[in-house]
């Protein structure tokens, strides 16, 4: 058997293809990956998250992204396209003609079947490096749940949150209605990739 080559590329490499690419790509260690594509679902579902934040951040020093906001981890050397980021006060981001954007404030990644275990354990590390950080919001299509990872003095908490309550971003200065996350799913059918 033969060993499968892997093309080891760099940044500037990543970046130059990413620019050009139909496609989003992660980034990390020299290896170029494709995101899974997401279901029907998963984009009503960011969509709404979205709309949620940037409706009760109107008018404040946030401002809120959706899926083409590329972020760079440089901790780690993540580069990854969240569904949904929030960056509190002045973006700021990497130098040069591809941009990254290095001082989130706020991360959120919808859940799917083929990507939960990586983003609720991997790549939620790799989040928790960036020092402007404050939360990342795992959202369940499925179950209908938010889990919060907060980081607070003590080091970094987790709480779910269902149904009928509410998410409090002191960071952001708001509180969101978990269900308003939620607003159109029953637009979309079920699909086998939302998570199990």
């Amino acid at each position: 058997m033969h060993a499968r080559q892997v093309t080891e590329f760099t940044v500037e490499q990543y970046l130059a293809i990413e620019s050009v690419s139909l496609e989003r790509h992660e980034f990390l260690d020299g290896v170029i990956l494709a995101m899974a594509g997401g279901s029907m679902r998963h984009s009503y579902c960011a969509k709404s998250v979205g709309i949620a934040l940037g409706v009760r951040l109107a008018g404040s020093r946030c401002g809120v992204g959706q899926s083409d906001s590329r972020v760079h981890v440089p901790a780690t050397g993540l580069f990854t396209y969240p569904d949904v980021v929030v960056t509190c006060g002045e973006p700021e981001k990497t130098k040069g003609r591809w941009s990254s954007l290095l001082n989130p404030t706020v991360l959120v990644e919808v859940l799917s079947k083929s990507t939960a275990a990586y983003d609720r354990g991997e790549k939620l590390d790799h989040y928790k490096s960036i020092p402007s950080l404050q939360a990342v919001l795992l959202v369940s299509v499925k179950h209908r749940t938010v889990t919060m990872a907060r980081r607070a003095v003590e080091g970094w908490t987790t709480t779910e949150h269902g149904a009928g309550s509410s998410i409090e971003l002191a960071c952001c200065g708001i509180s969101v209605a978990t269900d308003d996350f939620f607003a159109q799913l029953h637009l979309a059918e079920a699909d086998p990739d939302d998570e199990a």
